[in-house]
């Protein structure tokens, strides 16, 4: 019903308010708090980071791309975000460190790791690539329209595909380096082939993996 009077999503009105350059810089504030009450409360559910944090991340990539306004300010300001967010990461990384000679449990320099780590750092860096993307990388050739395709087969496929090989690989006998090298190298030879000779030419993996089918000559 809502919808209806205003012809926009609940969340697209909210992100008015994003609109003045300076509030996008208030969404790392609350992944932070969401990141310090599941530390403090144990709720973590996903490797580093909880689900969430990826759902608050998730709804501010639709509010920032329901606004022109928003897209124009990151455009603007990316290399402010860049600034804070190499300001955040060095933080956290020698947090890291310092945290090592912390007392146990949780302590207030613990708190303001997880605002470098889990939300300053993070959420700049994504704000800041994206605006910095708008600015230098808008154009398009032949290489990215068949990348932008294949975006979604490929996520979908590296899981499978790394962990197969990574089984395999993690056996070998030799340096980690080169297990590493190795597992990057086939794994994107692999997706790549997969894609390309068993999902992009036919209609019915197209769909299946997301993509339009293609229109018969």
């Amino acid at each position: 019903v809502l919808w209806r009077k205003s012809r926009k999503s609940i969340l697209s009105r909210a992100a008015v308010f994003l609109e003045k350059p300076w509030a996008i810089f208030l969404l790392w504030i609350p992944i932070s708090i969401i990141e310090i009450l599941t530390d403090r409360f144990h709720w973590r559910s996903s490797g580093l980071w909880s689900y969430y944090s990826l759902l608050l991340c998730f709804i501010f990539g639709y509010m920032i791309f329901s606004n022109k306004s928003i897209l124009e300010n990151i455009k603007n300001y990316w290399i402010v975000f860049i600034i804070i967010a190499v300001a955040g990461s060095v933080y956290a990384l020698t947090g890291i460190y310092v945290n090592k000679w912390l007392s146990s449990g949780i302590s207030t320099p613990f708190y303001f790791w997880i605002f470098s780590c889990k939300g300053i750092g993070p959420i700049s860096w994504i704000i800041g690539l994206t605006g910095f993307c708008m600015r230098f990388l808008n154009f398009r050739n032949r290489f990215l329209n068949y990348a932008n395709e294949a975006v979604l087969p490929f996520y979908i496929l590296h899981h499978l595909v790394i962990i197969v090989l990574g089984y395999f690989i993690v056996q070998w006998k030799t340096g980690i380096s080169i297990k590493f090298i190795a597992t990057v190298i086939l794994s994107l030879t692999a997706i790549i082939i997969i894609y390309e000779f068993l999902v992009r030419r036919f209609n019915i993996m197209r769909v299946l993996f997301g993509m339009k089918p293609k229109k018969s000559q």
